[in-house]
């Protein structure tokens, strides 16, 4: 009901709602809160884009997302019109964008370009998720009207994509984010699970402590992004947790809420990791520099922590009970 209330666009005639959401990449971490948030709270249609299909109620068809061409061809089908696209999709590994460059321009810049030929030709308005990587991390946190600078190879593809939808005449909100994470237990390895499984088994961690961010969970951002597309919103914008911290006080944060030993937590430098690609150290964005009065929907990191745990043993009691 916090969207069927007055989010979207509603056919009087037939007591239904007209907008449909093509959301890219739905399989992964964002893209799968996306889908579901949008499906548990409107009535929205939603058809789903991945890398080697396409999938609305009817069913699933095979495509290659990677061929420009079927975008263009997607555009002239009335079933895969949409009114609005969330791009989700992203080669998001830093490192691995490093070492395989032609992979991550491909996934990150030209599907991009795809998706804005598509929305041009379909009239749709774009929501493009992009990164903290465009920063250098020298001088965090980062607002809207700081230069772009770099330092990894997965930063430059991102704010390639950003240029391709600034020059582009489709209306496009650049959501800028960083960090993420989810409080549900059905998800990816991220880093607070990482930290979370890897103590829980007795195990030590290293943490890079001299990075600086935002936690930022996926469902809160899945609930900005339903924000944007309301609105129709365009421009750059961002949206990250409300708490900037060390990822050595966000371990901290999962140790307490799990209770966990912080004693086998090290602490090194990110350059002691040896990683190929270099992190934006002192990074972070700013949520205030968007001029969005919905920003405290974004929840603190111990509440999403406490919230993972919560849901994590609804799981585990629903396993049991079957």
């Amino acid at each position: 009901d916090r969207w069927r209330s007055h989010c979207f666009t509603w056919n009087k005639q037939t007591g239904e709602c007209d907008v449909r959401i093509l959301v890219v990449g739905p399989n992964g971490l964002l893209g799968t809160a996306v889908v579901r948030t949008i499906l548990a709270e409107s009535d929205t249609t939603v058809l789903a884009a991945g890398r080697t299909f396409l999938a609305d109620d009817a069913g699933y068809e095979q495509w290659d997302a990677t061929k420009a061409s079927a975008w263009k061809q997607l555009a002239e089908e009335k079933r895969w019109q949409a009114d609005v696209v969330v791009n989700c999709a992203a080669l998001t590994h830093v490192d691995r964008c490093e070492t395989e460059r032609r992979a991550a321009w491909v996934t990150n810049v030209e599907l991009t370009e795809s998706i804005l030929n598509y929305a041009r030709k379909a009239d749709a308005h774009v929501i493009q998720i992009s990164t903290d990587n465009i920063f250098d991390g020298i001088d965090g946190p980062y607002g809207i009207e700081n230069r772009p600078e770099p330092k990894n190879y997965y930063g430059r593809t991102k704010l390639a994509a950003e240029n391709a939808c600034n020059a582009s005449p489709v209306p496009t909100a650049i959501l800028r984010t960083m960090w993420l994470y989810a409080t549900t237990p059905d998800q990816r390895t991220t880093y607070s699970t990482w930290v979370r499984d890897t103590l829980a088994a007795g195990g030590t961690v290293k943490i890079a402590e001299d990075e600086r961010g935002n936690p930022t969970t996926v469902e809160d951002l899945a609930y900005d992004i339903m924000n944007i597309a309301e609105k129709r919103r365009t421009g750059t914008l961002h949206g990250v947790g409300n708490e900037r911290m060390s990822r050595m006080e966000w371990a901290e944060i999962i140790c307490e809420v799990w209770e966990l030993d912080k004693s086998r937590m090290t602490g090194i430098t990110s350059a002691d990791l040896g990683r190929p690609a270099a992190r934006p150290l002192d990074s972070g964005l700013i949520n205030a520099e968007s001029g969005r009065a919905d920003r405290a929907v974004y929840s603190t990191t111990i509440a999403a922590e406490k919230q993972a745990q919560t849901l994590l043993e609804r799981s585990s009691q629903t396993e049991r009970a079957k």
